[in-house]
């Protein structure tokens, strides 16, 4: 047991048991294998861990046969790397220049210190029309190299460099690439002040956050998102490490996606302004429907982060962001921002308009926020929760008629279910014999989640073969380091220590009996149509039947 690398914690919970190949955490709940450790520490894919891990252990992995056309890509990317690398070096050396000196006292004029400058391989790109070309055509990259990596357009009299005069960004990716660049103009003279490098073979805006290569490596489990370069990299230096930035896009589903690979949480830290506002809204339903909590910290007394932090220093930023509000305060602040509670009618337009937020957020999210509701506005709890579940009700709330058939009372213990089905999967894991009866009485379908059904369908079409299936071996079926998390969750849950002394069938059979008692009083709840409650009651009937037969 020691200290989890994934959130920030003093008392250890982060558990790793050799015997089955998987690691947990008790307190984030981070769970996987070896390989998935490596892809949400390094950030790579399925594919990458595996090379990374064999090269470490001196294992030679056999090599994909590759298509003609395959190779040729592959080989593009990796001279596109090249390529922007040289690029990003000449923009560095560029600020030793006369010329550079402006894009210096800019930066300094900005308070980015040299280790700064260094740390995220600033530079500055010169107001002459084919600098870099020259310089990197030199150096033997092809005109067509040059094109595919964006840092050459075409004119009427041949090519030209694309960034000219700019403070330069590079852009690296998350395994700490170049994979593109973001410039500042210095000039006043062009209509966009940043201009990012176009889609490449190796960069896309939309698929990028700037500082990632850093913040993954810091974030414990917590993001802090901002609009811009130069905030996130205030951020960095202040010590807030774990920053991103999205880069001059429109926040989209591919961002909160990468996010997800290392944070569950993450605080909006954007401008105060109505823009910042509105890129907060739009961003709050994108990440929390990719899984991931959101807090939002609209700074006050600055325009931006990077102001904020000049003006009052880094302390001053760990409380603002320890008061940050969450999603549902944040949209519920807003909302009220546009009608005059004060009146009567203000109210009541007020609360309309909160309740249809609210009756599409939990029932423990409902219950916190209505008694907020009631000691702002002064109004009766009750009244402000009629209308709340009134609401949700319409949307799709269970129906109130209850089928005929009651279970036991399961359906108020679903944690029984998942707890059970858990249970069953790990014990089923270590013994063939044990997956065998549970397949005789179970389905995948009986299982809680597609996760666990999946673990079932795997484990039971080992089991015929006699041989113990371990659980790492399972974790590894999967690719993402999400679908390996969640299944390395189940089988190595708080109760995987109890497991191991499990070791007769009267056991097992009791978990069987908690399984399918679960999934009958999941259809009961979720019925919605007279068929589905028939089907539902039939099944709960049969089952009740059969546990009354047995001996």
């Amino acid at each position: 047991m020691g200290l989890c690398p994934f959130h920030k914690e003093k008392t250890p919970s982060f558990s790793v048991n050799p015997d089955r190949g998987l690691y947990h955490c008790f307190g984030c709940g981070e769970s996987g294998n070896a390989y998935t450790f490596v892809m949400k520490k390094e950030g790579l894919n399925f594919t990458e861990a595996v090379e990374r891990l064999a090269r470490r252990a001196g294992v030679s992995l056999p090599e994909k046969e590759l298509s003609r056309g395959e190779k040729e890509e592959q080989a593009k990317k990796e001279e596109i790397y090249r390529v922007n690398k040289a690029a990003a070096r000449f923009f560095y050396d560029n600020l030793k220049t006369e010329e550079g000196a402006g894009a210096c006292a800019y930066m300094d004029g900005r308070g980015l210190s040299k280790n700064a400058r260094i740390r995220f391989g600033l530079g500055y790109s010169s107001n002459n029309w084919d600098l870099l070309r020259k310089k990197l055509k030199s150096d033997g990259f092809s005109d067509d190299i040059l094109l595919s990596a964006g840092l050459i357009t075409r004119s009427k009299s041949g090519f030209i460099d694309k960034f000219r005069g700019r403070l330069m960004f590079p852009i690296f990716d998350s395994q700490g690439r170049v994979a593109g660049f973001g410039g500042r103009d210095l000039t006043g003279q062009e209509a966009a002040k940043y201009m990012n490098s176009p889609d490449t073979p190796v960069f896309d805006k939309s698929r990028n956050l700037y500082a990632i290569n850093f913040a993954k490596k810091a974030a414990k489990g917590e993001f802090i998102l901002t609009e811009g370069y130069m905030d996130a990299i205030a951020m960095y230096s202040a010590g807030f490490a774990e920053t991103v930035a999205s880069l001059g896009t429109a926040f989209n589903e591919k961002h909160a996606g990468l996010i997800r690979r290392w944070a569950k949480k993450v605080t909006l830290l954007f401008d105060s302004d109505g823009a910042g506002v509105k890129a907060a809204e739009r961003a709050i339903p994108i990440l929390e429907g990719a899984g991931v909590s959101v807090k939002v910290l609209l700074l006050g007394g600055a325009k931006d982060p990077d102001e904020f932090l000049g003006k009052y220093g880094p302390r001053a930023m760990r409380e603002a962001l320890g008061g940050a509000e969450s999603s549902v305060s944040f949209i519920i602040s807003r909302v009220m921002e546009k009608h005059d509670i004060s009146s009567a009618a203000g109210k009541v337009d007020f609360v309309n308009e909160a309740a249809a937020f609210l009756s599409g957020r939990s029932p423990i999210e409902r219950s916190v926020h209505i008694k907020e509701l009631s000691e702002k506005l002064r109004l009766p709890a009750e009244g402000i929760a009629a209308e709340v579940e009134t609401r949700a009700a319409k949307e799709g709330a269970p129906p109130a008629r209850p089928p005929k058939t009651q279970l036991y009372a399961p359906q108020a213990r679903p944690e029984r279910y998942i707890t059970a089905s858990g249970a069953l999967l790990r014990v089923m894991a270590e013994n063939p014999d044990f997956a065998v009866i549970a397949a005789a009485e179970l389905t995948p379908e009986y299982m809680p989640t597609e996760a666990h059904r999946a673990i079932f369908a795997e484990i039971t079409r080992r089991a015929p073969a006699g041989e113990p299936v371990r659980p790492s071996e399972i974790v590894s079926l999967y690719e993402t380091a999400e679908e390996q998390a969640r299944a390395a969750e189940i089988l190595s849950g708080s109760g995987a220590e109890l497991d191991e002394s499990i070791t007769d069938e009267k056991t097992v059979r009791e978990m069987i009996r908690a399984v399918t008692e679960g999934h009958i009083a999941r259809l009961i709840a979720n019925a919605s149509t007279e068929e589905e409650y028939f089907a539902a009651d039939l099944l709960a009937r049969d089952y009740l039947k059969t546990r009354e037969n047995r001996p």
